[in-house]
């Protein structure tokens, strides 16, 4: 009843406030976005690199969330916003202040003066005064809200960091690997170059091949002695590379030991699985953002209602302060106090639609980023699926080169080709292999590409 007393009370004397017009965007649903939806959920474990079998790669990624300042900055980003709320909290309550003054003043004789009067005079006042705004209309209320839908956001934040820190050292490491991987056939490669120009150079010598061949196979030992530098500088840059990652120096990346990835992923869904938006938390992050921008466009409404505060002063004041404790001294009051806007030249209105316009570019924001994730997990899953045939091929082709390879030994054995002969199969089955090694770490950046598209883990439900 009293608000509503209230409000006819406002009511005519908000009338000459403009009032904007308020033009939201809609939020699509997902399954009118992209009706062709997996209905069965894929489960991914929270440590879900641990399935590559590699406990230097737990180390790695429990050191960097530990230490990466990326988390330390998403961390003070989630403290600061839990900070507003506590400073929202207080303007809710009672406030109360303590005033004190003490004045000595002398006055002019040219001046207003009256005679008999003190030349000298002084005043003194302490007081303690209340303000406790009543939030009739839930103003300080919905403001609270949307700053905790601020923080909630800045939790999603916090975890997406989370799974983008762990997902860039997995991916780093794979690289690592497949460094050193090439690092170790290169080193075969080498030695067999070396073998094949020792071969060419007695060949030559006993006139039995031409200086074409000699050189030819001279070449050949210098493209692999430099392919081996090559890939022995890739193993440092990697290393290098995540060292920095775990927020350490070159010299501790260094020290870091072989790779042990074992290539055992779990299957991933064919199609988008309809729960893709709680599974993003960046998404989530965003639907947060806008709830509290929406809460934020309701405060600013408000505005044009009045604010009814409770105000109290309780104190002591007197001219001269020898006077000031007396009980003549004392003074309080107390009462409600309303203020109403009655013309403001637009302002509020300008402040309700900087809000609306706000709210609306979360919105687009987020509409954009949804259809980027779908877009995500459509091409990671033919990503996957691509890498997963051409897998399939390499380990095919390297099955037949090794098959070669043992020919050509038996072939040795009985004397029928030489040595020659079966080194140059042996470097046709390197490459083979260097191939399959390829397509097996082409496969499981795949993997991990796609898990980050399909939002990682799932820490919270959340729909939309």
């Amino acid at each position: 009843m009293k608000k509503l007393l209230l409000f006819l009370i406002a009511l005519p004397l908000t009338a000459c406030i403009t009032r904007p017009i308020d033009h939201s965007p809609t939020l699509s649903p997902l399954e009118q976005i992209e009706p062709k939806l997996g209905a069965v959920d894929v489960n991914i474990s929270e440590r879900w690199w641990t399935q590559l079998g590699d406990p230097q790669l737990d180390l790695l990624i429990n050191e960097a969330l530990k230490h990466s300042p990326n988390m330390t900055f998403a961390k003070l980003r989630v403290e600061a916003t839990q900070q507003q709320v506590n400073a929202e909290l207080a303007t809710i309550g009672p406030n109360i202040t303590g005033n004190a003054q003490i004045n000595e003043q002398h006055l002019s004789k040219n001046y207003i003066y009256l005679p008999n009067m003190p030349v000298t005079t002084s005043y003194g006042s302490v007081s303690a005064s209340l303000n406790w705004s009543l939030d009739i209309w839930g103003k300080h209320k919905k403001t609270l809200e949307a700053i905790k839908q601020d923080v909630a956001s800045q939790e999603f934040d916090l975890a997406f960091t989370k799974l983008w820190l762990a997902s860039t050292v997995v991916q780093a490491y794979i690289n690592y690997d497949i460094a050193y991987q090439h690092d170790q056939i290169a080193a075969q490669g080498l030695a067999i170059q070396k073998q094949l120009s020792f071969i060419a150079k007695e060949r030559f010598k006993a006139g039995l091949v031409n200086h074409n061949l000699l050189d030819q196979r001279q070449i050949e030992l210098v493209n692999a002695i430099i392919a081996q530098l090559k890939t022995s500088q890739i193993i440092k840059v990697q290393q290098h590379q995540l060292a920095a990652l775990v927020n350490q120096g070159p010299s501790w990346g260094e020290a870091l030991k072989a790779p042990q990835i074992h290539d055992e992923v779990r299957p991933l869904p064919e199609v988008i699985p309809a729960s893709l938006i709680a599974r993003r938390t960046d998404l989530q992050a965003l639907l947060k953002q806008i709830s509290a921008a929406k809460l934020r466009v309701d405060v600013a409404k408000m505005s044009y209602l009045p604010d009814v505060n409770l105000q109290s002063l309780v104190g002591l004041q007197a001219f001269n302060l020898d006077r000031l404790l007396e009980s003549k001294s004392r003074q309080f009051s107390v009462g409600p106090a309303l203020s109403l806007p009655i013309f403001d030249s637009g302002a509020i209105a300008s402040a309700i639609s900087s809000r609306q316009i706000e709210r609306n570019q979360v919105i687009y924001t987020y509409q954009n980023a949804l259809l980027g994730s779908l877009k995500e997990c459509a091409d990671g899953i033919l990503a996957v699926n691509t890498s997963a045939q051409n897998l399939t091929q390499a380990s095919q082709s390297e099955s037949q080169a090794a098959s070669l390879y043992a020919v050509t030994q038996q072939k040795r054995l009985a004397g029928l080709v030489d040595d020659a002969a079966l080194l140059e199969d042996q470097l046709q089955y390197l490459t083979n292999k260097q191939q399959l090694l390829d397509a097996q770490h082409q496969h499981m950046h795949d993997y991990v590409g796609l898990l980050i598209s399909l939002g990682g883990p799932i820490e919270t439900e959340v729909t939309h």
